[in-house]
C-alpha cells in the first residue's frame, strides 16, 4: 500500500492519438474527476463501447493508458517519514509541500503548484544534512533496517496474532502489547534493548520461533516474528542508533516526485494522486 501518480498525456488533445473506433461516441471522452481519460456513457447500455474505449486507450499513442508519466511515490511508511523530515526542517519552508502533498489516495495537484514544489524539494535535498533521525540498524552490515517514524510511534511491525507491536526509539527496540484502542499506540512493554540478537529457534518445516536477546542485560522474549527479513536472510544483530539524514535517504520519493513534476510543467497538465 502506498501512493502514486500519473499525468496524462496530450496525444488525444492534439490529434497524435489513433482516432477513436466509435466517432459517433466521441463527444462524450472526457477528462473525468479522477484524473483519467474516460468514456462519459452509461455503463449499462454501453457495455461493449466502454469495452472499446479501455482496449483503445492502451494502445492508442505511445504512452501507456495515455499517462506520459506513472510513478509509484512512496509505501505509506516512506511517505510519513518524508512528511516528518519536512516537519523538522520546518513547515514554512516548504508551504506548497504541506498544501499539495495528499493525506490520502486522490486529488490533484496543478502545475503552476509542481514549479514550485520542485524548487521545494531542491531546498530540500540541500539543507536536510542538518537534521538527525533514530535508525534500526543491522549491527553486522551497518545497514538500516528501519528508520524511526514519529507518527507510528515508532512501530514499523504489527503482529495481530499475538497481539504484539514491533519497534524503536531512543530507549532502544522493543516489542509491546498492542494497546486494545488502537494499532499505532503500545501497551505494557515486555522487551527492549539497546542491543539485541535474534535468534531462530526453529527447524525447517516448524512453526517459527524467535528468541530475542538482550546482548546488555540477557533478558530474552520468545514469539513467532523476525524483524527486517526473511528466514533464509535476517539480521542477527541490530541495534539503535542516531545518524545524519542524507539525501540519498529519500531518493526514493524525491526522485518521482520530481518526475511527475517536471512532466505536469512540460504537459500543462495536473498531477494526479492515486
Amino acid at each position: 500500500m502506498g501512493l502514486d501518480a500519473f499525468v496524462r498525456c496530450n496525444c488525444y488533445r492534439d490529434g497524435q492519438a489513433q482516432p477513436f473506433p466509435l466517432p459517433h461516441l466521441e463527444a462524450h471522452i472526457v477528462v473525468n474527476d479522477d484524473g483519467f481519460l474516460a468514456l462519459n456513457v452509461p455503463e449499462d447500455d454501453h457495455p461493449e463501447a466502454l469495452r472499446q474505449f479501455d482496449e483503445w486507450k492502451s494502445h492508442a499513442c505511445p504512452h501507456e493508458g495515455m499517462m506520459v508519466v506513472f510513478e509509484r511515490i512512496s509505501n505509506w511508511s516512506g511517505y510519513r517519514a518524508f512528511q516528518e523530515a519536512l516537519g523538522r526542517m520546518g513547515w514554512r519552508h516548504f508551504p506548497t509541500l504541506e498544501r499539495e502533498l495528499p493525506a490520502l489516495n486522490g486529488g490533484q495537484m496543478p502545475t503552476a503548484a509542481a514549479v514550485r514544489v520542485l524548487a521545494e524539494l531542491g531546498l530540500f535535498r540541500r539543507r536536510i544534512g542538518q537534521q538527525h533521525n533514530l535508525f534500526l540498524v543491522n549491527s553486522d552490515s551497518g545497514d538500516v533496517v528501519y528508520e524511526y517514524i514519529a507518527v507510528y510511534d515508532g512501530v514499523f511491525m504489527w503482529s495481530g496474532d499475538e497481539k504484539l507491536n514491533f519497534g524503536f526509539n531512543a530507549g532502544g527496540f522493543f516489542i509491546a502489547a498492542q494497546h486494545p484502542q488502537s494499532a499505532v499506540r503500545n501497551g505494557r512493554v515486555l522487551f527492549q534493548a539497546l542491543r539485541l540478537e535474534q535468534r531462530l529457534l526453529s527447524a525447517p518445516g516448524e512453526p517459527l520461533r524467535v528468541e530475542y536477546f538482550n546482548a546488555d542485560t540477557e533478558e530474552r522474549f520468545l514469539c513467532h516474528s523476525l524483524t527486517g527479513g526473511t528466514i533464509d536472510d535476517y539480521p542477527a544483530l541490530l541495534h539503535v542508533e542516531e545518524r545524519p539524514l542524507t539525501p540519498e535517504d529519500f531518493e526514493y520519493i524525491l526522485l518521482p516526485l520530481q518526475k511527475v513534476c517536471e512532466a505536469a510543467i512540460a504537459t500543462g497538465n495536473p498531477v494526479v494522486w492515486c
